[in-house]
């Protein structure tokens, strides 16, 4: 008897919990980004062509990557990297150490990891590569 009250008991709370974070996403206004905002310091602007931002690019890269041309992908990434954008570091450093692209280099992917483990950049994913790197040299 006591397994079947448990179970109903979790049910439950499990539906509640589901239905306030549906009511909380419905009702939490959410402020549009600005188009113009940019993560490149001033003197990188040039880096950026003028009719496609920062993400939309890296978005572009990603795409190469998903069909395969990683040698379409890898000069975007590593040069908006090269200006200091964060999350082409991040995509970086995955290709580096596939080998997407480039040469399997995990030395310049762990620098790249580390660097944004300091930044505290997607704790798991990083730490994640970071560990697949610390197994694989043992």
């Amino acid at each position: 008897m006591g397994d079947i009250f448990t179970g109903k008991f979790l049910l439950v709370i499990t539906g509640v919990l589901l239905l306030s974070s549906a009511f909380s996403y419905t009702f939490i206004e959410k402020k549009p980004q600005s188009p113009t905002s940019l993560t490149l310091p001033t003197e990188h602007l040039s880096v950026v062509s003028s009719t496609q931002n920062t993400d939309d690019r890296i978005d572009l890269a990603l795409d190469h990557s998903l069909n395969g041309e990683y040698h379409k992908s890898f000069p975007v990434l590593k040069e908006l990297a090269d200006a200091n954008v964060t999350r082409a570091k991040l995509y970086l450093a995955v290709a580096h150490y596939h080998g997407h692209g480039t040469e399997k280099n995990k030395q310049k992917a762990k620098s790249l990891l580390l660097e944004l483990q300091d930044k505290n950049y997607e704790p798991g994913i990083v730490s994640t590569y970071l560990n697949l790197i610390a197994y694989t040299e043992q």
